[in-house]
Parts: structure tokens; C-alpha cells; sequence
């Protein structure tokens, strides 16, 4: 996953990281084994720490924050539709998870 995003090697003096932007890279977010394992491990979670609602603990494991209701209810849309896993890994893709504003 590193190599894929162009981290530079620890044991390397790296003054300046070169902003590269390949297929690899947009691929291996949503796309790569690495990234399904941990959407699977936030479902895993949620589903024991949530009561009846694991979709909404899924967005509060994800983003830190109570989700509105209607993301409340767009996640459990989601995950009824196509697996709890599958929400997971549009969480950890969401601008909200991967960027500081």
C-alpha cells in the first residue's frame, strides 16, 4: 500500500516526497486487499459495538462524529443493500476519513 502511494523509505533522507499520481494509487484505495481487511474489521466492530444500528457506528468509527440522520440513514440504505464491509470501505475512501480540513 505505501509503495502503491509513493511513501519514501524510512531509511532514506527524503527532504521533498514527490507528488506522483499513477492508476495504481486511485486503485489500491478502493480496490485493494489491504483496504478490504480493514473495511472488514470496522464492520466487525461496529456490529459489536452497535446495538441495532452498525451502519451508524461504522460513520461514527469512521469520521469521529455522530452521522445526521439522513447519513444515518443512507449508510443503513447501504450496508442493507450490499453488506456492512462494503459501507466500510466507502467510509474509509470518503473525503472526510483520508483529509484534514
Amino acid at each position: 500500500m505505501l509503495e502503491a502511494l509513493d511513501c519514501p523509505d524510512p531509511s532514506v533522507m527524503a527532504p521533498r516526497w514527490p507528488r506522483t499520481i499513477t492508476p495504481v494509487q486511485s486503485m489500491s484505495m478502493p480496490n485493494g486487499a489491504f483496504m478490504e481487511r480493514c473495511a472488514g474489521r470496522l464492520a466487525d466492530r461496529a456490529r459489536r459495538e452497535a446495538g441495532g444500528a452498525p451502519a451508524a457506528q461504522a460513520a461514527r468509527l469512521a469520521f469521529a462524529r455522530d452521522p445526521s440522520p439522513r447519513e444515518a440513514a443512507s449508510a443503513a440504505r447501504f450496508a442493507a443493500d450490499h453488506g456492512l464491509a462494503a459501507l466500510g470501505l466507502v467510509l474509509l475512501n470518503a473525503n472526510e476519513f483520508a483529509f484534514i480540513d
